[in-house]
């Protein structure tokens, strides 16, 4: 796999989690490849740091007469994140490769494999995963990066773009951190579901395996921008096998919805509390 800079990623991770927790969660103890892609930025320790003292500031204000927004509080824990990984000296792990932006670590694969293999293979990769585009942007700057390895490629990769389940008969569109997929992304992939594959998502709704999942090529608009089951498909004897690509996750930073009392007495309040933790 080739390189296209020796610099580090980003693909920050914010997940709000609601219920009840006790505290703050301290910043994750470094497991061995945590090790290894902290020896390889070496501001990385520093912006974990920068990043949980901006909760507990958070944690500490939030019941102040001006209390800070939290997205406000999310905005600054990202540009921790960016400014430390933008920097030179903070490289990828082997076989990744930085977006020429500085957020992110990517590796695209170089081997086919069906749709829940190539979810295995990114997670035992230093517990990467399927890439992540919110956008058709960030779509693009993925089939750009296909493109800038090999013009003439024409295969096919998976992402990190499922679903296991319908609501009203539509399939439930799911990045890989969780979220759900906007209808701009999802609105070709809609109209195009099978009805006979519907039938059976119907009967497995509380599946946890993918049911499809989406491949994108260089010119990932149009005919090529699809779904494929991750099962073998009514009039095949084969499972769809594709290329994938991987996004390796240097920060992930998680905030959990915290009971607290009000300044009215008797009255509950929600608010956030969290810690920024090392995903590796």
């Amino acid at each position: 796999m080739a390189f296209f800079a020796k610099a580090c990623c980003l693909a920050l991770l914010v997940t709000v989690a609601h219920g009840v927790t006790n505290g703050i969660n301290d910043v994750e103890r470094p497991r061995d490849n945590s090790r290894t892609w902290m020896a390889l930025c070496p501001c990385a320790r520093a912006a974990l740091y920068d990043m949980q003292q901006a909760l507990t500031n958070y944690t500490e204000e939030v019941n102040s007469a001006n209390p800070p927004n939290l997205n406000d509080v999310i905005g600054n824990i990202k540009r921790i994140a960016y400014n430390c990984t933008k920097q030179p000296t903070c490289q990828c792990p082997e076989g990744y490769f930085k977006t020429s932006d500085g957020y992110n670590c990517l590796k695209i694969s170089d081997e086919e494999l069906d749709c829940d293999a190539a979810t295995t293979a990114c997670s035992s990769d230093m517990n990467a995963r399927l890439a992540v585009a919110k956008d058709h942007r960030g779509l693009t700057k993925l089939a750009d990066y296909i493109r800038e390895l090999d013009p003439s490629d024409q295969e096919f990769y998976w992402i990190g773009l499922s679903y296991n389940r319908t609501n009203g008969g539509l399939p439930v569109w799911t990045w890989e951190d969780g979220s759900a997929a906007s209808y701009e992304i999802t609105r070709n992939l809609r109209s195009n579901v099978r009805k006979n594959l519907l039938r059976i998502v119907d009967v497995t709704d509380g599946a946890r395996q993918p049911l499809e999942r989406v491949v994108i090529s260089k010119d990932y608009t149009g005919n090529f921008w699809k779904q494929e089951m991750c099962g073998v498909a009514r009039g095949r004897t084969q499972v769809a096998r594709h290329k994938y690509i991987c996004e390796f996750m240097m920060f992930k930073v998680e905030i959990k919805a915290v009971t607290s009392s009000n300044r009215t007495p008797g009255a509950p309040r929600q608010f956030a509390r969290g810690g920024a933790g090392m995903l590796a």
